[in-house]
């Protein structure tokens, strides 16, 4: 690893020791878009909210402070040099892998059996896949009004 690398930190990540909730999914989303924002992005829409794109959906990214595009992944290819580019897309990787090691992290391995490989690795899948697999699996819809209550209270 290089001195300009960024070491993923867990530190920040609450690790969450029972069935995933609405209140609990949200609250790593949370976290791990924190962190994401220190994350430099080249595409000059995500302002200062860095590479926390990667954990928002569309809607909520657009209803941040100060954006007003989603972010198309390529378009600093057309403002930045090839080198620049090539740093852009390695820091996007890594923020990609940071935030996926912070939700693997923040829950626990047997909520993620459904997406294992044969050799029971979680590979192929972007945070917001991750998230949103939480949510389908563990979230119950009788359960969601008490839930979207407790986590109004909490933020």
């Amino acid at each position: 690893m290089t001195a300009k690398e960024e070491e993923i930190d867990l530190t920040d990540i609450t690790r969450n020791n029972s069935q995933p909730t609405l209140i609990s999914i949200t609250k790593t989303r949370r976290e791990v878009s924190r962190q994401l924002q220190s994350r430099v992005c080249a595409d000059p829409e995500t302002k200062e909210h860095g590479q926390s794109y990667l954990v928002v959906e569309e809607a909520d990214w657009l209803k941040k402070r100060q954006v007003t595009a989603l972010y198309g992944g390529t378009t600093h290819n057309a403002l930045e040099v090839h080198r620049t580019a090539i740093l852009a897309f390695k820091r996007y990787k890594e923020s990609q892998a940071a935030a996926k090691k912070n939700i693997m992290y923040a829950f626990k391995e047997h909520h993620f059996l459904d997406l294992q490989d044969d050799n029971g690795d979680v590979i192929g899948y972007t945070a917001l896949e991750l998230f949103e697999h939480l949510i389908h699996q563990y979230v119950q819809p009788e359960d969601i009004s008490d839930q979207v209550t407790e986590l109004h209270k909490q933020l």
